[in-house]
């Protein structure tokens, strides 16, 4: 770590990369500037898809795996339907 305040005059990741023309340029920055409900709208996309895969993939050797993947895949699709409403009332 430097002694100076500013970081050591070093530039970002992001900035070497805007620098040389990389299309991965920003990527940080926009993830974060994405909204609340943008975010939900992903973890519960994620959340449909990956226990939709478990449950596809039988690999529930007890009951309560089982219904553990079926409730996530209800929660996840419950979850986004009320992201949308949200974002249609914006």
């Amino acid at each position: 770590m430097s002694g100076r305040a500013d970081g050591g005059g070093r530039e970002s990741p992001d900035d070497e990369r805007a620098d040389a023309g990389d299309k991965r340029a920003g990527t940080a920055d926009r993830w974060r500037a994405m909204s609340r409900l943008g975010r939900a709208e992903w973890f519960f996309t994620f959340l449909v898809f990956f226990a939709g895969f478990f449950y596809l993939t039988r690999e529930a050797k007890t009951e309560l795996q089982w219904y553990f993947r079926v409730v996530s895949i209800f929660v996840g699709v419950a979850g986004w339907m009320v992201v949308q409403v949200l974002k249609r009332r914006r």
